[in-house]
């Protein structure tokens, strides 16, 4: 299987939260995993109905998410121990399926605190 090209978004600075929207499978318990500048960090989620997650900015160390920071990867796998490769987001109309986000957070006015092509109508 080749591998899929990762989502290119953008959050901003001083969020609480970050919603991962792309419809995973709804109700369903994976392991998010974050990488920026070879540190990775990881942590547990259950998707909602609508195959959506939040991670919460407290689980990431202290000050992590600048505009400095550079480009972060997020990956999300089944929360299976025998599970290696990434989960596929996205069903959308709008964009193409991705097997990963990469991301960076920008300084500004505009506030945005969610990753992810979202699948219901802009």
């Amino acid at each position: 299987m080749a591998c899929l090209p990762c989502f290119k978004d953008w959050i901003s600075c001083g969020n609480d939260e970050i919603l991962v929207t792309g419809t995973l499978t709804a109700n369903t318990a994976y392991i998010w995993r974050l990488e920026n500048k070879g540190a990775k960090y990881s942590g547990d989620v259950t998707t909602d109905a609508n195959g959506n997650f939040t991670i919460l900015v407290s689980e990431l160390p202290n000050g992590l998410l600048n505009p400095y920071a550079g480009i972060f990867e997020l990956t999300v796998v089944a929360d299976d121990a025998y599970q290696c490769t990434s989960s596929t987001w996205n069903d959308s109309a709008y964009c193409d399926s991705y097997d990963c986000i990469n991301f960076e957070v920008v300084n500004g006015t505009a506030v945005k605190n969610t990753l992810g092509c979202p699948c219901e109508l802009l």
